[in-house]
């Protein structure tokens, strides 16, 4: 009974695997609210205005996309400073950090990333009855992901440098997008998805930097 008493007190001490379980569901819940800050944006978009086959929805979805590559660097630096150091990683601090770097050095990533949004959105609203235009939107949206996370992943690497990393480990491209979606979909689950999105983002996060270590695609601080 004894060894019982010591082994619960142990699991529910302050530094005990509960403890350090639900420091780590705090820090991923941080994330995922300060990507949803970071992407208010597009958030208000979708709720307000909505996606459109017009030139002023076009625009206005475009514009609120610049914010969306920042906030994958920022997710990504948090998740790995979590994997890094737990409990302490203080992750909502590491993701805008990030975020902000992000917006200072790699401010032509974001303009390129709501670029192409723009791009996308005129060729489906121009030919949407064109199989192969949206399968082409299709692809180039993909890409873009993929983009964005090799980018945030290595965020001292040059944009080409990254691409190419990426393009070097097509199964660890291919894990990203799936991650990604999956994430996406979750969080368009009725009834539950609100709340999954509060967990979400940083979950996707921590196993898109799983990958990148298990998969060897090393990131630069």
């Amino acid at each position: 009974m004894s060894s019982l008493t010591t082994r619960a007190r142990a699991l529910v001490a302050y530094d005990g695997a509960l403890a350090q379980l639900l420091i780590g569901i705090l820090q991923v819940f941080l994330v995922s609210v300060s990507f949803l800050a970071a992407t208010s944006p597009l958030t208000a978009f979708v709720l307000l205005v909505g996606w459109q086959p017009t030139h002023l929805a076009i625009v206005l979805f475009a514009a609120s996309t610049v914010t969306v590559a920042p906030a994958f660097a920022g997710a990504l630096a948090a998740a790995e400073r979590i994997i890094d150091e737990r409990g302490d990683a203080h992750a909502g601090r590491a993701f805008w950090r990030a975020f902000a770097r992000s917006c200072r050095s790699r401010w032509p990533v974001a303009v390129g990333a709501a670029a192409i949004a723009w791009f996308l959105s005129y060729d489906v609203a121009l030919f949407s009855g064109i199989d192969a235009v949206l399968l082409a939107t299709l692809v180039g949206s993909a890409l873009l992901v993929i983009a964005l996370v090799a980018v945030g992943s290595a965020p001292d690497a040059s944009l080409a440098a990254a691409c190419r990393g990426a393009a070097g480990r097509p199964r660890l491209a291919l894990a990203w997008l799936l991650l990604a979606v999956v994430a996406a979909l979750l969080c368009l689950i009725p009834i539950v998805g609100t709340s999954l999105m509060l967990f979400t983002p940083g979950l996707a996060a921590l196993a898109i930097q799983i990958c990148n270590r298990t998969l060897g695609f090393r990131t630069a601080r």
